[in-house]
């Protein structure tokens, strides 16, 4: 999920909340018929009948439409969203709309047979929808990096590539545990938004890429997955390296105020990384843990 730019336009509160099916389905192709398939456990454990050849998917995320892509599966993709840029392929694809505001006239139109989502929460309602709609729909939920590689084998299970999908995490999974990791871990921060400040907390996939590139992460536990912390929380937490996932530069009140005075700051150990990688769950996340992980320890 490209975490950029959603927030911005959603703000602080929802964040993360990925449910990407408005209340637009309700009453659409009640006629439909149901298609043979298969019943599957999604993420979020509910039962979804697949068709067994699903020909025309919708995907609603850019790092499903990645995993798509990854393992075969593009062929097969009739729609994705304004946001799907990679690979190069995925720019050809029809869109279906924006990630919280799909166009159900153009989705309708694309006569999908399977519509792909990522969630942050209870799905239910997308459920619901699609269900009155005659579509199946099935969510992932890559909340770590477990859950990153979870979610590429279940996309090989709905999609007909298993194969694929296992070969691809276990690939993952690889890369990232040959990373040599030092016995004095630097503490890195995730730098998400400049007003209000938020940071990636325990329990996000973004601290478990934190830990697989052998940092630490100073943000302590709570609540919240991406809080909001304030510049005087910030400075306490002084970490060693700031990570700043976003096209734009910097924010210029880390030179010009007291944020100056971070230990990051002072040492040039903040660095603007490309946000597609960093803020997507999908196949391009060990390219991110890498990336970090040689930031670190060069």
């Amino acid at each position: 999920m490209e975490l950029t730019g959603f927030f911005r336009k959603a703000g602080p509160r929802r964040f993360l909340t990925f449910l990407l099916f408005p209340a637009v389905f309700l009453g659409c192709r009640p006629d439909r018929k149901a298609e043979p398939g298969k019943l599957i456990a999604d993420a979020l454990g509910q039962q979804v009948t697949v068709p067994d050849s699903p020909g025309r998917i919708i995907s609603l995320a850019p790092n499903i439409t990645e995993i798509l892509f990854a393992i075969g599966a593009g062929s097969q993709i009739a729609g994705v969203t304004d946001f799907c840029n990679f690979p190069d392929a995925a720019r050809q694809k029809p869109k279906a709309g924006g990630l919280i505001t799909p166009n159900p006239e153009l989705i309708l139109r694309m006569n999908p047979d399977l519509i792909l989502v990522t969630a942050d929460g209870n799905p239910k309602a997308i459920y619901d929808r699609a269900k009155n709609a005659g579509i199946p729909v099935f969510a992932i939920n890559p909340t770590g990096w477990n859950g990153i590689l979870e979610s590429v084998r279940l996309l090989g299970s709905v999609t007909g590539h298993q194969a694929a999908a296992d070969s691809l995490a276990a690939g993952m999974d690889r890369q990232v545990s040959r990373l040599p990791l030092p016995q004095n871990k630097k503490t890195a921060l995730i730098l998400l938004n400049e007003s209000p400040l938020i940071t990636a907390a325990r329990g996000s996939f973004l601290d478990d890429l934190l830990a697989l590139a052998g940092a630490g992460n100073p943000v302590p536990p709570g609540p919240e997955r991406y809080p909001v912390i304030n510049p005087e929380g910030l400075l306490k937490l002084d970490p060693d390296v700031i990570l700043w996932p976003s096209p734009a530069a910097f924010p210029a009140s880390f030179s010009d105020g007291p944020l100056k005075n971070l230990s990051a700051v002072r040492n040039g150990q903040v660095y603007r990384v490309d946000p597609d990688i960093f803020l997507r769950p999908g196949p391009r996340s060990v390219l991110a843990v890498i990336d970090l992980n040689r930031k670190l320890y060069p």
